[in-house]
């Protein structure tokens, strides 16, 4: 593997190419006039070593204040191009370090948060069907009011109704409490189900379907998953 470095011709910024790619690095306009578009290259020599070599007879290349035309050197040495001394930086060939975040235990959170969701609206769905029966068992008792004979199953069948009913609101299962219930777990929910490099909320996207994304849409920080 070779990297070529030189001057872009366009921004006049340092040109890296490595494997065919073409990468700027610098503030453009920083790069002297006296650095040719093909400086040198840097061919690796090892762990931390590599081998410079000029490239046109007319490039000037110093490492460490000394001008070279080939020389093994290491990323502790000072690479300076041209007449003008320009610094090269070592960051210019390095790759750039990419951030990731493990979102696995996202997955236990959105589960347990679609599962408790469903657990809330089943059971007072359930607490609904009886309490309309409920309902439905005190009607049939007053309806017995005007039925001779039957008063006592209209006291029995009032008094299961009145048991049901106290039951339930005991329990405090009603569309009331069920919304607050739901407003305290997506409370939590929201707290937890974030990016965890920029914290952001993920919204109501299952965990299958996040993880189909490489990386966090907001901070673009790279996913383990």
């Amino acid at each position: 593997m070779e990297i070529i470095i030189g001057r872009d011709a366009q921004t006049r910024q340092l040109n890296v190419v490595k494997d065919g790619v073409s990468k700027k690095f610098g503030q453009p306009g920083s790069v002297p006039m006296d650095v040719s578009r093909q400086h040198f290259s840097l061919s690796p020599a090892g762990t931390g070593r590599w081998l410079i070599k000029n490239l046109n007879a007319q490039n000037v290349t110093f490492v460490n204040g000394v001008a070279v035309e080939s020389k093994t050197i290491s990323e502790g040495d000072k690479v300076e191009i041209g007449n003008s001394h320009y610094l090269f930086q070592w960051q210019a060939i390095q790759e750039p370090k990419v951030e990731t975040v493990d979102i696995r235990p996202l997955e236990m959170v959105w589960n347990r948060y679609e599962s408790t969701q469903l657990e809330m609206k089943d059971t007072n769905r359930k607490a609904q069907n009886i309490q309309r029966l409920a309902g439905l068992l005190s009607t049939c008792g007053l309806l017995f009011v005007f039925v001779e004979g039957l008063g006592h199953i209209r006291f029995i069948l009032m008094g299961i109704s009145v048991l049901i009913t106290a039951y339930f609101l005991f329990q405090g299962f009603s569309t009331e409490s069920l919304d607050r219930k739901l407003n305290v777990l997506g409370k939590d929910f929201r707290k937890k189900y974030t990016c965890p490099h920029c914290h952001r909320f993920f919204g109501n996207i299952p965990y299958d379907v996040l993880i189909q994304n490489d990386a966090c849409p907001y901070c673009k920080t790279k996913f383990i998953k």
